[in-house]
Formats: structure tokens, sequence, C-alpha cells
């Protein structure tokens, strides 16, 4: 109990001549001392020791103090977490029988961290645990390092040996990822593809909707909605942005005239969900060509036109003639030769055989005689 007196007169000594600031405890155990545990002063001739506790959420990249909520956000169920801890001894005293604890990863200290017995003054060691599944809502843990200083050469008895700590909270938020599927139509056909495309006549009036339904469950936005043709259709389609509950779906149609397209034309839809990113989806239509059906026809003789008397084939009575009814298809869709007949030598359908005969376009049909 002497030498407990004689530390405090020292102690309360050094105080009033400024050597160093200290906290100095009520009545404890029959005698006078340093409250046990504190937080020490940062003055060198006192123990203490401290904690900074971190956390990240993109594999160790970016270390976060996130001493205050809500700290990183971080996708629940996808995404990562790591916490790591700083601990310091911020004095000229050594410390012994250090120990952290976190609430609820205590196991993966022990299992992931090299925790020193001592720590010589000004030491420090790092301790990084993790890779840990993400949780909904707001996460808070406190870490706890603990020490021991031997205050023993000035201070005799059971209560020399003083006990130091220090605490550091880190948050994290964890959020559920959105869900959603994004389907652009052209007049109600999704038409994704060049093969799927809508066909129509140039000059139509086309509906483009642009659909986005939320497959996840929990609320989404839809921010913005772009196309790649028309631009940003945002204020066009107006009530940007638009929740979207869970299971549900929400949608914008435009109008536009389908422009001359025979080899078709893409139009690619762009919806930007919050949280989630861009989203898109093309829609194809092509136009096609009106029937115009149309032909000509041409009779010759041993390969002659032979339309006028001036034009007349000269030949000996007697001579074998060659007589040749020739069609061309001269239109844009295939066309039927279903009859053949001449003034003179009558119906030629059973002598030339094979009528009706299909002529496609741009192609020729001929019958000899």
């Amino acid at each position: 109990m002497k030498s407990t007196k004689l530390f405090t007169f020292v102690t309360l000594l050094s105080v009033l001549l400024g050597f160093f600031p200290i906290q100095i405890s009520s009545a404890m155990d029959g005698y006078w001392g340093i409250e046990s545990p504190v937080k020490m002063s940062s003055s060198p001739y006192l123990p203490t020791i401290s904690i900074q506790k971190q956390v990240a959420v993109d594999g160790e990249m970016t270390w976060y103090d996130a001493d205050m909520p809500e700290g990183p956000v971080v996708v629940a169920g996808n995404e990562f977490v790591w916490f790591r801890f700083l601990v310091t001894n911020e004095s000229e005293i050594p410390l012994s029988d250090i120990s952290l604890y976190d609430t609820g990863f205590d196991n993966a200290i022990a299992n992931q961290c090299n925790i020193p017995d001592t720590m010589d003054p000004y030491a420090s060691f790092v301790c990084t645990i993790g890779p840990f599944e993400t949780i909904v809502g707001q996460h808070e843990n406190t870490a706890v390092v603990v020490g021991y200083a031997d205050m023993c050469a000035t201070q005799q008895g059971e209560d020399c040996i003083i006990e130091v700590s220090d605490e550091n909270q880190a948050y994290y938020l964890g959020i559920i990822q959105p869900e959603a599927s994004f389907e652009k139509f052209i007049n109600d056909v999704p038409a994704d593809a060049l093969s799927d495309a809508l066909e129509v006549d140039a000059g139509t009036l086309l509906v483009f909707k642009y659909e986005v339904t939320n497959i996840g469950v929990s609320p989404l936005i839809w921010t913005e909605l772009t196309d790649d043709v028309f631009g940003v259709l945002t204020e066009e389609c107006g009530d940007f942005p638009r929740a979207i509950p869970a299971g549900e779906s929400d949608s914008c149609e435009i109008s536009r005239v389908a422009e001359d397209a025979p080899n078709g034309v893409q139009n690619i839809g762009y919806a930007t969900i919050m949280d989630l990113g861009e989203l898109t989806d093309p829609a194809w239509y092509l136009t096609v060509e009106l029937p115009e059906p149309g032909y000509s026809f041409e009779k010759f003789i041993n390969g002659m036109a032979a339309d006028t008397l001036v034009e007349a084939v000269q030949v000996q009575a007697g001579d074998t003639l060659a007589f040749s009814y020739e069609i061309t298809n001269t239109g844009n869709v295939s066309l039927t030769w279903a009859d053949l007949t001449d003034d003179v030598f009558g119906n030629l359908v059973g002598e030339c055989s094979g009528f009706p005969r299909v002529v496609e376009a741009g192609a020729q049909d001929s019958c000899v005689i």
C-alpha cells in the first residue's frame, strides 16, 4: 500500500508540473489510481493503444474508415466485404497479452490473423479478415483491442498491471440488386433480329414501345430512355424517373413513319436503371415492295422478230419454219403463263406442253413449234 501511495503521489506531482495529463479514478479496491480499463492519453509516458477498423467492398482495393452510417454501399448476396484492423501502441511503454475482438467475427480473427502477444513501444500490426457475404440493410460492427502495461517498476502490488483498450466501428449498407428485363417492340412485335423483322410499307406509321419489367424482389427506378436512331426519349415519354414495384412493368410508346428500308433497319433501345445500369434491346423492320406484275411477249420466225411486212423473213416455199413464242417477266412478282394460241395454228398448249407455266420475276420462258 505504501508503494501504491508513492506512485499516486508521483503521478499527481507529474500532472501538476505539466509532464502529462491523466484521468484519475475514484478509490477502487482501497487505493487511488488510474481508472481501468481506460483509453489513455496520447502522452508517451502513459500506456496507450489505438485501433482503426476499416471496410472494403471492392476486393480490398479501397479501404473506408466508415466510422458513421451508412458507409460504403454494397449489393447484398452478389458482392463481398473485408475488414481491416490497424492496431498501434502509441506510447513508450511495452504492452502484453494483446487481444482483438469484433462483434460477429471473433472466429475469423482467430483463423486469419496473427495477433502478437506483446507490442513494443510505437509498434503496430494489421489484421485483415474476409471475404464475407454481404447482408441486407445497415451493417455495424465494433472492434475492440485490449492490452496490458506493466507499471510494477514504480507501482508495487497486484494492481500495478494496467489494462488499456480502444474500440472503433465500421459500417456498410447492403442493398438488394435490382433485376429487370427490357424489350423493345414495333407494332407489338419484338422483332429482335432481321429474320423476325416486321414487314411494312414505306410511309406506314409505326408504334415503338419500350417496356421495362421488374423481375426482382425490390422496387427499381427507371431513370432514362434513349434510342440509337431517335435519340433521348426521356422528355418525350415524360414522368421520368419512374418507380416500378417488384413484379410490375412500365412502358413508353412513340410513333414514327417507316422509312424505305428493303434491306431492313434496326433500332436499339437503351433503358437506364438506377443501381443496375443500362439495358439494351433491338427491334427490326423492313419495307416490302408493292407487287408490280409485268411481262413482254414476242413471237419469232427463225429467230427473227419480223413484226412488220418490212421486216418479214424471206424464205422459199416449202422451207421449214420455226415459230418461237417467248414471254419475259418484267415485274417484281412471279407470274403464270396459262395459255398459248395462234390465229393460224390454233391452240398450242397441247403441242408446247408444260402449261400452266410459272415464270419468276426477271425470267423468260418460250415455246417453239
